[in-house]
């Protein structure tokens, strides 16, 4: 297979499983689609975000969506979504006194 279907198929079997491992397992089987600007890297990032985002790791969540938004090769619609996460995140998040 091509590589760029290869990682397609890697990120397809990671989206299967997400609920059902660890996150370190998830980031292991995405960590070779995560490099800026690769095909997959905003979809492996949005991913491992919410996973994090459902662990109520928001600084975490927040690391991944902004790894999206400046990624210039992600997708439009990838990036809006993870604008959107990051919104969330930022409202989740317990403001200091």
């Amino acid at each position: 297979l091509p590589l760029v279907l290869q990682g397609l198929a890697r990120l397809r079997a990671a989206t299967l499983a997400v609920d059902d491992i660890s996150f370190d397992d998830l980031k292991a089987r995405v960590e070779p689609l995560l490099p800026q600007g690769g095909p997959w890297a905003g979809l492996a990032r949005e991913l491992l975000g919410t996973k994090k985002l459902a662990a109520n790791d928001y600084q975490a969540a927040g690391e991944y969506f902004d790894g999206i938004i400046t990624d210039d090769a992600a997708p439009p619609s990838v990036k809006q979504r993870a604008t959107m996460f990051l919104a969330l995140v930022k409202s989740s998040t317990p403001k200091a006194n």
